[in-house]
C-alpha cells in the first residue's frame, strides 16, 4: 500500500518494513499518526537515512510506539544509526524497543528527549553492553529490562548522564515498577555509590539472573512487592521498608532479608538455600499478619504448630516440611485455600475439635503416605473445589460430604487406585462437575449410589477407565449434559442403554480411545448437539465419509468434530 496517498490517515497500529534499496518506512513521513504504532522488521532498512524520513520526531500525537527487529545484524553501527534516526517526539508516553542489535543505545535516551515517557521496555537487545541513563527520565513510572544478555555491570551510568549537567537530582524520581528478567550475563548492580534513587519504587521483580552476585538497593522506602527468583549466586542483605506486603524469594543464593512481619501479607519462599530466612521466619511466623504463605522446595522447613494461625487465608506447602506427618486443620480455621503437594511424610489431616472451616479450595496431591481425613468428616460449608491426586494409599474420601460440603461445585479424583467407593452417604446433591481419572472400576461402579438421582450433575469427565464397555445402564444421572470419555485404552464399545437414557446430553467427547470400534448400532441420543471424536482411529474411519458405516448415526448432530475437522449433518470430510 502507498501510504503517501493516504495523508489523512491518523491511526496505523502496525507497519511492516519491506526490504529494498529505498525502504517503505519513508512512507510514514507524511502521516500525522495518532495513538499507537508498532513498526516491525526494522532489520530490512538498508539505508539509515530512510529511517530519518519516517519523521517520527515530529509526530506529536503518537503516544505509544514499538520498534521491533526480527534478526540480529552483524553491523551494530548501522543498527544504532537506524534507531538514532527513529527518535520519537517529546510527547511520546510509552516506548518498547525489541530485539535491537546495537551495542549501545542512541544519545536521545540520555538528553531528556523522552521526558514524557511513563513506560519503557527494552527486550532481547542481546548485544547491548551498556544501559542508557534512564534515571534522568522525570515521568518514567514503569521500566522493564529483559533479555539483555551482554550486560555485566549496571553502574552509575544507569542513574544519570555524567557528560552533561542535569537538573534531575533524584534518579528515577517517579519510577514505581522496575523489572529485570533473563539477564544471563549480569553479575553486579552498583547500588551503593548512588543515593536517594528510586524514592517511589513499589514493585521490584528480579527473575532468572543466574550470575547476579551483588547487590540490591538497600533504601526503598515505598517498596510494596519484592520478587527475586532464580538468582542462584546472589549473596545479599536486603532491608525492606515497613510498606512491603508481598515478598517472593525463589531459588536464590544466601539471601538475608530484614522484613517486617507485622505488615507482610503475602510470602512465598522456595529453595533449600533459604535457611537463614527460614530460621528467622520460624520465630516470627506466629506474630505476623500473613494472609498468603507458599513454601516450596524447603524440606527442612518446620511450621511451628503450637498456636492458631487464624490470620492465614491461603497456604501452599509443596515439596517441603518433611517432618510434617499430620496437618492439624483446627490450627488454620480461616484458611480459604489449602494446597498440600509432594509432602513426602504427610499421612493425614486431623482436627481436635469440630469447626465450620472457611475452606473454598482444597487440593492434596502426590503425597504417597497420605491415608486419611478426620474421622467423622469435617465441615466446610463454603468449599467449592476439592481435588485429590496421586494418593496411592488413600482408601476413603471424607465422611459426610453430602452434608459437610453443601457448596461443592467441582470434585476431581486422579490416580487414587485404592479408593473403591464414595462415602456411604453419597456426594452433595448440588455437585455439577465431576472428574474421575485413573480410578478403580469399583469406584466408577459406585457412582450410581453416590450420585443417586442427583439433579445437578451436568459435566462428567471419565479418564483411564479399565473397561471394555461404558457407561452401564443406570450408572449416570439423567441430568448430565456434557460427557467426556478420555484415554480409555481398553474401551471397545459404548453402551447404548447407558447413553440413551441421558435425555439431557448435549455434548459428547470421545478422545484417545484407540480400541473403540464403533458407535452404538442403535445410534446416539437425539439430544446431542456437539460430538467430538479425536484419536479414536477405528471410529474415525467409519464416520468420516457419507458412505461410512457410522455416518448415519451422526448425520443428525449439528456440530461434529473429528480429528480437528468440523462438519455438520450435510458436509463431507476431506
Amino acid at each position: 500500500m502507498d501510504f503517501e496517498k493516504l495523508k489523512d490517515l491518523q491511526v496505523l497500529s502496525s507497519f511492516y518494513v519491506e526490504r529494498g534499496i529505498h525502504s517503505n518506512i519513508q512512507q510514514l513521513g507524511e502521516l500525522n499518526l495518532h495513538g499507537t504504532c508498532s513498526i516491525s522488521e526494522l532489520q530490512n532498512i538498508i539505508n539509515p537515512s530512510d529511517a530519518s524520513a519516517a519523521n517520527l520526531k515530529n509526530k506529536a500525537h503518537l503516544v505509544k510506539l514499538e520498534l521491533k527487529w526480527n534478526a540480529n545484524s552483524e553491523n551494530s553501527v548501522k543498527v544504532r544509526e537506524v534507531l538514532e534516526k527513529l527518535q520519537p517526539s517529546k510527547h511520546l508516553m510509552e516506548l518498547s524497543i525489541l530485539s535491537y542489535g546495537g551495542t549501545r543505545f542512541p544519545d536521545w535516551f540520555g538528553d531528556n528527549s523522552l521526558s514524557n515517557v511513563v513506560s519503557l521496555k527494552l527486550s532481547n537487545c542481546i548485544n547491548c553492553v551498556l544501559l542508557p541513563p534512564l534515571g534522568i527520565l522525570p515521568s518514567l513510572k514503569k521500566l522493564e529490562i529483559t533479555g539483555l544478555f551482554a550486560i555485566v555491570l549496571i553502574g552509575r551510568e544507569f542513574y544519570r548522564n555524567e557528560s552533561i549537567s542535569s537538573s534531575v537530582i533524584i534518579p528515577f524520581a517517579s519510577l514505581q515498577t522496575l523489572v529485570f528478567e533473563d539477564m544471563k550475563g549480569w553479575k553486579e548492580w552498583d547500588c551503593k555509590t548512588v543515593t536517594n534513587a528510586f524514592p517511589h519504587l513499589q514493585t521490584l521483580p528480579i527473575r532468572n539472573c543466574p550470575n547476579l552476585k551483588a547487590c540490591l538497593p538497600e533504601q526503598l522506602p515505598c517498596l510494596m512487592k519484592l520478587e527475586i527468583s532464580c538468582c542462584e549466586q546472589l549473596v545479599a542483605s536486603v532491608s525492606l521498608s515497613p510498606s512491603v506486603h508481598e515478598m517472593r524469594i525463589i531459588k536464590c543464593g544466601k539471601l538475608q532479608v530484614d522484613y517486617h512481619p507485622a505488615t507482610l501479607k503475602i510470602l512465598k519462599i522456595s529453595g533449600p538455600c533459604m535457611k537463614e530466612l527460614l530460621l528467622e521466619m520460624e520465630h516470627t511466623l506466629s506474630h505476623t499478619t500473613l494472609k498468603s504463605l507458599e513454601i516450596e522446595d524447603c524440606p527442612t522447613m518446620e511450621i511451628p504448630l503450637g498456636s492458631c494461625y487464624n490470620f492465614l487465608v491461603d497456604l501452599d506447602i509443596i515439596s517441603s516440611c518433611d517432618s510434617l506427618r499430620t496437618f492439624p486443620l483446627h490450627f488454620f480455621p480461616k484458611l480459604e485455600s489449602l494446597n498440600l503437594e509432594k509432602c513426602s511424610n504427610l499421612e493425614m489431616i486431623s482436627q481436635d475439635y469440630k469447626l465450620d472451616y472457611s475452606l473454598k479450595f482444597l487440593s492434596i496431591s502426590f503425597c504417597t503416605k497420605f491415608v486419611s481425613f478426620p474421622k467423622g468428616g469435617f465441615s466446610a460449608p463454603s468449599l467449592m473445589k476439592f481435588e485429590i491426586r496421586k494418593l496411592e494409599n488413600l482408601k476413603s474420601l471424607p465422611e459426610c460430604m453430602h452434608t459437610f460440603f453443601p457448596s461443592l461445585t467441582g470434585l476431581n479424583i486422579y490416580d487414587c487406585p485404592q479408593l473403591e467407593s464414595f462415602s456411604d452417604e453419597g456426594l452433595p446433591s448440588s455437585l455439577p462437575c465431576l472428574n474421575l481419572n485413573g480410578c478403580s472400576n469399583l469406584l466408577i461402579g459406585s457412582m450410581k449410589c453416590a450420585l443417586g438421582i442427583n439433579p445437578s450433575l451436568t459435566h462428567l469427565k471419565v479418564e483411564k477407565v479399565d473397561a471394555e464397555s461404558f457407561p452401564d445402564q443406570g450408572l449416570l444421572p439423567l441430568s448430565v449434559t456434557s460427557l467426556t470419555i478420555c484415554n480409555c485404552i481398553n474401551l471397545k464399545n459404548l453402551d447404548y442403554k447407558g447413553l440413551c437414557q441421558l435425555t439431557s446430553l448435549q455434548k459428547l467427547y470421545l478422545i484417545d480411545c484407540p480400541n473403540l470400534q464403533c458407535l452404538p448400532v442403535e445410534g446416539l441420543p437425539k439430544s446431542l448437539s456437539i460430538l467430538v471424536i479425536n484419536c479414536c482411529p477405528l471410529v474415525t474411519q467409519r464416520c468420516k465419509k457419507p458412505d461410512g458405516e457410522d455416518w448415519g448415526k451422526i448425520s443428525h448432530i449439528p456440530y461434529v468434530i473429528i480429528n480437528i475437522c468440523m462438519i455438520n449433518g450435510t458436509a463431507t470430510l476431506k
